[in-house]
C-alpha cells in the first residue's frame, strides 16, 4: 500500500470537511453494518470510497477504535479522519500529505488542544495538567508528535517559528528556553522522519531534505528503493528571529561553513550504512561541503541544483573542503546561471556532464562532454512540482546516463513530459540500460508514461491556454497515443488539473520503482547486514555493499 495512490481520494476527502462541517456540525457514527454514516447532512463516506477501497477501510478501522470518542459530531468526525491520516504515516510523511490535500487547512484548524491530547494518546504521548510532558529523552519525540498531531506545514519556510509557537502553547507560557532550543534543535539535527518512525537500524531511508536551517522529512518512496541522499537549501525570506541562520549571499558562505559542516556531519552518521550512493545539492551552502560529502559517498554522483557562478567562485576560495572539481560526475539540474554566457562547465575537471535546464536554450555550446535534457516549464510551474519525479526517473537510469556518450542531446519539444518520453524511448531503441531488463515491462512502463502525458494535456480547454502557453497552440488539444507513442489530435475532454496531478504522482511513482527493479541498482544487502565504517576513513566502503 503506498501513499500516491490516495492522493485523489484524500483531496476529494479534504474537500469535504471543508464543504460540510458547518456551525451544526456533522454527526458521525459507527453502525453495525460495518458503514461510517454522516447524519446531518445526510452524507455518507461510503459514497466516497467503495466498501473494499483501501482509504474507506483505513476510515472504517479509525471508526471502530474511535466510535466512544466524546464531544460534538463535528469533532468526532475529524478525529476519525485525524486518525486515518496518522496510519497514513506510515506510508507518506506529513508534508507530502499536506501537498497533495489542500482541502485539509481547515482540518489542522479543527485539530485545537482539545483535541491534541486524544491524538497524541494514540501515539504514546502524555499529556499530564498544565502542559505535555517533555523531558530531555522526549525531546525529538515530542517534536514528531507535533508534527504528526498538528499536521504542522512544515515544507513551508515559516516551520521553525510554527513549531516554538506550538512548543510554547504545549510547554504554557513561560517555557524553558533551553528545554525549547534543545527541542527545536533536536528536531533540526535529528529528524529522521521517514514515514513511520525515526531512523533506527529497522528502517531504510531512501532519502532526506535538507532545506536550509531545517531537515523537512523524506521524499516519499518504497522503503526496500535506498538511493539519493537530498540536500536542499532554501533561501526564501524568513522572519528575524530566524536571521542569524539565514544565508543568501556567497560571501556568508565561510561564515556559516561550520554551522552546515554539523549538522550535515550529523546526518553523515546515520545515513552511510544506509546504502546510501546519491546526493543531490540545491543551494549555495551545501555546495561547499559537497567535499566533504563525498569524503563518505564514495563513487557518487554529485548533482547540483541552482547553484550561481558567484557561488562557485566562493567556494574556490574556502578552505578546508574537497574541491567540487575534483568529483568525477556531475549532473547539473535546472541551472541556467552556469550554462548562460560562456560556458563555465569547461572550468571543471569532471569527465560527464548531465544538464537539465527548464529555463530556454543556453546561448553557447556544450562541451562535448555533456548530455544535456532541456525541459521547459509551463507558465504556472506545474513542471517544478514534478522535479523530484523526474530526478528519480533520471536517476534510475543513472548507468548509463553518465557512462553513454552517443546521446548529447534530447531535445523535447519544449514540453518536459515529452522530453521525458523521449529519453525514455531512446534509451529502449538505443539499447543503452546496462542489464538484461525485461522489455515487455518497460513497454508497458513507457505506456504509462504516455497515459500520463494523455492526462496532462486532455485539460479544459480555458486552462489548456495558461498550461502550456509555451508548449501548444490554444487552438490544438493533443494527447499521446499510449501504442504508438505518437502525438496525435484529439476532442476536447474534461479532466480536471487536479486529477491530472494526482494521476501523474502515482503513475510516476510506479514508474520510479519499477525503473529501479528494471536497472537492479537498489540491489543492496538488508540494512542490518550494511555496517558503517568509521566516521572519517575515506577508503572503506560498508561491508557488503555493492558498488557501481
Amino acid at each position: 500500500m503506498t501513499f500516491p495512490a490516495f492522493a485523489s481520494d484524500l483531496e476529494r476527502l479534504g474537500v469535504l470537511l471543508g464543504s460540510v462541517i458547518g456551525p451544526n456540525g456533522l454527526d458521525v457514527m459507527y453502525s453495525a453494518d460495518g458503514h461510517i454514516h454522516t447524519t446531518n447532512y445526510g452524507i455518507k463516506l461510503l459514497q466516497l470510497f467503495p466498501s473494499k477501497h483501501p482509504m474507506f477501510c483505513i476510515l472504517f478501522d479509525a471508526a471502530r477504535s474511535l466510535h466512544s470518542v466524546t464531544g460534538d459530531g463535528a469533532k468526532r468526525f475529524v478525529m476519525i479522519i485525524a486518525a486515518a491520516l496518522l496510519q497514513l504515516h506510515k506510508h507518506c510523511p506529513t508534508a507530502e500529505l499536506l501537498q497533495y490535500s489542500r482541502g485539509f487547512g481547515y482540518l489542522g484548524r479543527l485539530l485545537n488542544k482539545d483535541l491534541l491530547p486524544q491524538l497524541l494518546s494514540l501515539r504514546g504521548g502524555t499529556t499530564p495538567s498544565g502542559g505535555w510532558a517533555c523531558g530531555a529523552p522526549q525531546e525529538a519525540k515530542y517534536a514528531r508528535h507535533l508534527l504528526d498531531t498538528c499536521l504542522i506545514p512544515h515544507h513551508q519556510c515559516h516551520v521553525r517559528n510554527k513549531l516554538r509557537e506550538l512548543l510554547i502553547e504545549g510547554l504554557g507560557e513561560k517555557p524553558n528556553i533551553t528545554l525549547l532550543n534543545n527541542t527545536i534543535d533536536c528536531f533540526e539535527s535529528l529528524v529522521m522522519l521517514e514515514a513511520g518512525g525515526p531512523l533506527d537500524q529497522s528502517h531504510a531511508i531512501s532519502g532526506f531534505i535538507f532545506n536550509g536551517d531545517n531537515i523537512i522529512g523524506s521524499i516519499p518512496s518504497s522503503t526496500d528503493i535506498v538511493s539519493a541522499i537530498i540536500v536542499k537549501c532554501g533561501f526564501e525570506p524568513v522572519t528575524a528571529s530566524d536571521t542569524n541562520l539565514l544565508v543568501s549571499t556567497p560571501s556568508d558562505v565561510s561564515r556559516y561553513s561550520n554551522y552546515w559542516s554539523h549538522h550535515i556531519s550529523v546526518l553523515l552518521q546515520h545515513v552511510y550504512s544506509f546504502g546510501v550512493r546519491l546526493m543531490i545539492v540545491r543551494g549555495n551552502i551545501p555546495l561547499l561541503l559537497t567535499g566533504t560529502l563525498s569524503q563518505r559517498l564514495e563513487q557518487q554522483l554529485c548533482i547540483l541544483v541552482n547553484v550561481s557562478d558567484d557561488t562557485l567562485k566562493a567556494m574556490e576560495k574556502v578552505t578546508g573542503v574537497i574541491p567540487i572539481t575534483e568529483l568525477d560526475e556531475l549532473l547539473f539540474i535546472d541551472n541556467a546561471n552556469i550554462i548562460s554566457g560562456t560556458c563555465k562547465l569547461k572550468r571543471f575537471n569532471a569527465t560527464n556532464y548531465i544538464i537539465i535546464n527548464d529555463n530556454g536554450t543556453p546561448s553557447s555550446p556544450f562541451p562535448s562532454c555533456v548530455t544535456s535534457f532541456f525541459l521547459s516549464s509551463p507558465t504556472i510551474g506545474l513542471a517544478r512540482q514534478f522535479k523530484f519525479a523526474i530526478w528519480n526517473c533520471l536517476l534510475a537510469l543513472r548507468n548509463s546516463l553518465i557512462s553513454d556518450k552517443e546521446i548529447q542531446f534530447v531535445y523535447g519539444g519544449g514540453s518536459w513530459e515529452i522530453a521525458l518520453i523521449r529519453i525514455l524511448k531512446t534509451y529502449k531503441e538505443n539499447k543503452l540500460i546496462k542489464g538484461s531488463p525485461d522489455w515487455n515491462c518497460f513497454s508497458s512502463l513507457e505506456a504509462g508514461l504516455l497515459s500520463v502525458v494523455s492526462s496532462l494535456v486532455s485539460v479544459k480547454p480555458h486552462q489548456r491556454a495558461t498550461f502550456y502557453q509555451s508548449v501548444y497552440d490554444s487552438s490544438d488539444q493533443l494527447t499521446v497515443n499510449a501504442a504508438t507513442g505518437s502525438l496525435v489530435t484529439l476532442p476536447d475532454q474534461t479532466h480536471d488539473v487536479i486529477e491530472s496531478y494526482n494521476n501523474i504522482q502515482y503513475i510516476m511513482s510506479s514508474v520510479c520503482h519499477t525503473l529501479s527493479q528494471l536497472l537492479r541498482i537498489d540491489a543492496v544487502h538488508p540494512v542490518s547486514k550494511r555496517l558503517p565504517p568509521p566516521l572519517l576513513e575515506k577508503d572503506k566502503t560498508p561491508e557488503n555493499e555493492e558498488t557501481d
